[in-house]
């Protein structure tokens, strides 16, 4: 009889202190500010080359991969208030301002297979007090789409936001049309939080914006799902 209460003591002040352990170094973290993503980095594997955009020199070869006419339709009809992109004026307004937002980085994604540049992702709407980012803004060109190549850029930022930078959260939001990004948002890990119902007005017309997120408790599993797939 004493063998076994002898455990359950031991096992009650074991969990304990796992307890107290793990809300110290949660409140540790919870104190700190998190960096901001470099803008002078870049991420490599076997399928992409990731690299922050440049204006001057990668603008014509993003246009031709995010153009109707090279893609036979509208890569940016679910992005907020983005226009489709006719010709490399509207594209080029489009890039300057991305590039100017505060708190956003703009990567483009150049695919090892297809020997070309393919599309951009950005890590946007950063909260360093917060530990707390989004990859969003993610468009590819027509053949790049439903290949290897998404889920291996999300491979590497992913690992960059939650082993590098230790961020806390990492969002991933979506007009509630947008199926295929709905998709790709569990496909690649994410939780479903909610609808954010008439969230903006995006082209004069109500979006309702599905919310999707990975916590950094949860990365260590989902990076091994994940990985599995690249």
């Amino acid at each position: 009889m004493i063998l076994p209460a002898l455990m359950l003591v031991f096992g009650f002040f074991y969990s304990l202190v796992r307890l107290l352990s793990g809300r110290i170094i949660k409140d540790r973290k919870l104190r700190k500010k998190w960096d901001l993503p470099s803008k002078d980095i870049s991420f490599e594997n076997e399928a992409v080359v990731i690299t922050v955009a440049d204006l001057d020199k990668d603008l014509t070869p993003l246009f031709l991969a995010a153009s109707i006419a090279n893609n036979h339709e509208d890569l940016f009809k679910y992005h907020v208030n983005v226009s489709p992109m006719i010709d490399e004026k509207t594209f080029a307004l489009y890039l300057t301002d991305k590039l100017k937002q505060p708190s956003e980085v703009v990567y483009k994604i150049f695919s090892k297979r297809l020997n070309k540049i393919v599309g951009c992702a950005s890590l946007m709407n950063i909260r360093p007090d917060y530990g707390s980012i989004e990859v969003g803004s993610i468009w590819y060109s027509k053949i790049a789409q439903r290949t290897e190549i998404n889920t291996n850029v999300m491979f590497l930022l992913f690992c960059y936001v939650f082993e590098t930078l230790e961020y806390r959260r990492l969002e991933w939001k979506c007009n509630s049309k947008n199926e295929a990004s709905m998709k790709a948002a569990l496909r690649l890990g994410f939780d479903y939080e909610g609808l954010f119902r008439q969230h903006v007005v995006s082209r004069g017309e109500n979006r309702d914006t599905a919310w999707y997120s990975i916590i950094d408790s949860e990365w260590k599993d989902k990076k091994e799902l994940l990985g599995r797939k690249t």
